[in-house]
C-alpha cells in the first residue's frame, strides 16, 4: 500500500512540476494588516442606557459613558398582546416608554461611537 502511496504522489507531484525538495512541511505564519493593539480599549466599558435618536426615529440601546462606543441599539420595540401575538411599537409609545432615559442623537445608525461629554 505505501508503494503505491509514494507512486501515486510521486506521479502527482510530477504532474504538478514541483520536486521533492520543494514540499514546504508547514505553512508559516503571517502577520495581520491591521494593527490588532489600536482597535483594542484601554479601559473597560462602562454601558448606560440610552435612547438614541437618528432622523427623529428612537432606538433603545447602550453606549460607553468613557469613550462612547456603542454597544447595541434595538431598532425596534415590541410588546405582548393579550391573544399572545407581538405588537410593534410606534415611535410616540416608544418615546413615552423610555421618556426617563438620555437621550442621544445620531446622524446614522450604523455609527460606532456617540461624542461623549466629559466635564
Amino acid at each position: 500500500m505505501s508503494k503505491f502511496f509514494d507512486d501515486t504522489m510521486q506521479g502527482l507531484l510530477e504532474a504538478a512540476g514541483i520536486e521533492n525538495s520543494e514540499i514546504p512541511k508547514h505553512k508559516k505564519k503571517t502577520k495581520s494588516s491591521t494593527s490588532k493593539s489600536s482597535n483594542k480599549s484601554k479601559h473597560k466599558h462602562e454601558y448606560t442606557e440610552c435612547l438614541f435618536i437618528e432622523r427623529e426615529h428612537p432606538h433603545r440601546g447602550t453606549y460607553c459613558t468613557i469613550c462612547g462606543k456603542i454597544g447595541d441599539i434595538h431598532f425596534f420595540e415590541a410588546e405582548r398582546t393579550e391573544q399572545g401575538y407581538y405588537r410593534q411599537l410606534d415611535y410616540d409609545e416608544v418615546y413615552e416608554l423610555y421618556k426617563h432615559l438620555e437621550q442621544v442623537r445620531i446622524d446614522d445608525i450604523f455609527q460606532k461611537f456617540v461624542p461623549v461629554n466629559r466635564e
